[in-house]
């Protein structure tokens, strides 16, 4: 196994890693949820956690909270959308994988 991938790892074993997990899903929250308006003039939030979790988990924590923004960016107006209104109109909107 890669040493990158190794302290990938070993790192989520660490509280600091739940910790920074917790606060990227949080800000991404906030930005679509609790901010309320218009989300992209808060997109800006979203650098200060990637920042923090870049130098601490180098390369690899970044690219894992990139994934976690992105993941976070295209579900969550789908999600306050489908929270909103019935959740049986929604459940035919989301995207199929096959």
């Amino acid at each position: 196994m890669p040493p990158a991938r190794e302290r990938l790892l070993v790192s989520w074993r660490k509280p600091e890693t739940v910790l920074q997990f917790v606060v990227m899903v949080a800000t991404v929250f906030f930005v679509f949820k609790g901010a309320g308006g218009e989300p992209s003039k808060f997109f800006y939030l979203l650098f200060l956690p990637l920042i923090w979790i870049a130098l601490r988990g180098g390369f690899a924590g970044a690219a894992v909270a990139s994934g976690v923004v992105q993941i976070g960016v295209v579900l969550a107006p789908k999600a306050s959308r489908c929270i909103r209104w019935r959740w049986s109109s929604c459940k035919r909107s989301w995207p199929r994988f096959r």
